[in-house]
């Protein structure tokens, strides 16, 4: 087996004749075949490093690079959106194509798997109507997600239990777990080409009420995206109510899969299959085409250095409502002359009244972040927002408000950035928002929003430190509909003229506070 030095190529011969070695040159661009055992090949680094790796030698030194590997999926650039996609986004549409529209995404988080699902959707308009299925609290986000990327799009959001015919005829319908069994066979009739599943690892066990419900959707469909962040490698029969919809033929039986990755043993109490075994072969088979991983990591180049989420969220109940109409009713009646500290004191009811209402769809997504080991911060307004998230994650917060002593700061902050088990550092915005170093985490959230620009950045950047070695993802929680939208769209419009120092100057709360009224019909301006 020996390689002849031919100026721009090599002479390769081989006897006796070797069916393996045949093909194997054979697939080798440029080749020709000379005769007997006996070829001709382009002198490339690919050809080169090929035939050594074969076994042939050369009647000359040969200095070969390290043969490099062949992409295992193409990048695809998506032409007509409105938002450019990030290479390895252009991956992901590549990786959804080679296999088919059905797979798993499982990009961390902040990583873009939605604007990834919308570029490779917006190539596929044969597969319509496409069927959203998220968390109550991502609904909207998808609905905003949709709007910002593809050119025109009919969506629906799906409310309440029962279907509604006015969702006939759109092109994206997004639903929430919570409610799919409802309209199971609403959305069935309709034939959707695809249904993407957002926060797949919700539907973790096979005879839970949501996973039944997805499976049923999910049978007879031609495509399937199943997207998370946290697959949940660790506890493998998580991953199998997907696997079983993206390929039943393979992952028919779980007990076949619990047996095969899930150190399925009988004890005392009945079967346990929450182990894992075998995990380097489970992950050959997520990687041969099942599931696209993508870390923070991995693609860190390519990332801002923060970027920034509106997550627009459902209220729960009925009392903001009756709060704002109380609210305007007020206003209407007001004198001549303004009492700034009134209004202000009505204004924060109110806010307050937002924040409580939409806290069951924030737990929601902290619950579903948290899932995925990672630390995160929050920051909240007022005291009973800070009240509510320690209550629920106290075991693993810690937290630092106006009246937290100055000298216990540094060891609480010490805590949260050492200490594995502490996974949440609950802050006032004002208190906790500035001073602190707080890179163990790359996530920060908003429950609430302050008033100036000024106070969201310093909070924002307690984990956008010099230390920091990760792209920081913030999260503004703005319940829909309420004052909070009308708060952030002042705050952001304000942040742009500062961001292109246009007034120079930091926008008060009195100014925006002022804003806030007029919009909501105050005509009088003259202040006590």
């Amino acid at each position: 087996m020996l390689l002849i030095d031919k100026s721009t190529e090599w002479e390769v011969k081989f006897t006796p004749p070797n069916n393996t070695l045949s093909l194997a040159i054979h697939n080798l661009p440029g080749r020709k075949f000379l005769g007997y055992g006996l070829w001709s090949v382009p002198k490339t680094d690919r050809n080169t490093a090929t035939l050594l790796k074969l076994g042939f030698k050369s009647n000359e030194p040969v200095k070969s690079e390290p043969l490099p590997e062949e992409p295992k999926y193409p990048r695809i650039a998506v032409e007509g959106l409105k938002r450019k996609l990030m290479p390895f986004q252009e991956l992901g549409v590549g990786y959804l194509e080679k296999v088919k529209g059905r797979g798993l995404l499982a990009f961390d988080m902040g990583l873009g798997k939605t604007i990834t699902t919308l570029a490779w959707l917006w190539l596929h308009k044969e597969a319509r109507p496409a069927v959203i299925v998220c968390p109550s609290s991502l609904k909207f986000n998808w609905k905003d997600e949709i709007q910002k990327t593809l050119p025109t799009a009919k969506i629906y959001v799906c409310q309440g239990k029962k279907p509604k015919l006015e969702a006939l005829n759109f092109e994206f319908i997004i639903i929430n777990y919570d409610i799919l069994n409802g309209w199971l066979c609403f959305l069935s009739e309709l034939h959707p080409g695809v249904v993407v599943a957002d926060e797949s690892q919700m539907c973790k066990e096979m005879n839970t009420g949501r996973t039944k419900a997805l499976i049923s959707l999910c049978g007879g469909v031609k495509y399937f995206i199943a997207l998370s962040g946290t697959p949940m490698i660790n506890k493998p029969y998580e991953l199998f109510p997907t696997l079983h919809i993206l390929d039943r033929l393979q992952f028919t039986k779980f007990w076949n899969f619990a047996f095969s990755f899930c150190g399925m043993k009988r004890t005392r109490y009945g079967w346990d299959y929450k182990g894992a075994t075998n995990p380097e072969k489970l992950n050959e088979v997520l990687e041969s085409g099942y599931m696209l991983r993508k870390t923070k990591e991995e693609v860190l180049k390519d990332l801002p250095a923060k970027f920034k989420t509106v997550l627009p969220v459902e209220l729960r109940g009925g009392e903001y409502s009756k709060k704002e109409r109380e609210f305007r009713d007020w206003l209407s009646n007001l004198q001549e002359k303004i009492n700034y500290a009134s209004m202000l004191t009505k204004i924060e009811y109110l806010k307050q009244a937002a924040m409580v209402s939409k806290m069951d769809a924030v737990f929601e997504w902290l619950d579903n972040f948290l899932e995925s080991g990672k630390k995160i911060v929050v920051f909240g307004w007022h005291k009973e927002c800070l009240d509510l998230l320690e209550e629920r994650y106290g075991k693993m917060s810690v937290r630092i408000d106006g009246s937290t002593p100055t000298n216990k700061r540094g060891e609480l902050v010490k805590k949260f950035q050492e200490d594995e088990t502490v996974k949440m550092f609950i802050g006032n915005i004002k208190a906790a928002g500035v001073g602190l170093t707080l890179t163990a985490a790359s996530t920060v959230a908003f429950c609430e929003l302050g008033w100036t620009p000024g106070e969201m950045l310093q909070a924002e950047d307690r984990c956008h430190r010099i230390s920091q070695k990760e792209c920081v993802n913030v999260y503004y929680f703005v319940g829909r509909n309420t004052i909070e939208e009308k708060i952030m769209a002042l705050l952001d419009g304000k942040m742009k003229l500062i961001n292109k120092i246009i007034d120079g100057k930091e926008a008060d709360e009195k100014s925006l506070l002022m804003k806030l009224l007029m919009d909501y019909g105050l005509k009088h301006t003259q202040e006590n």
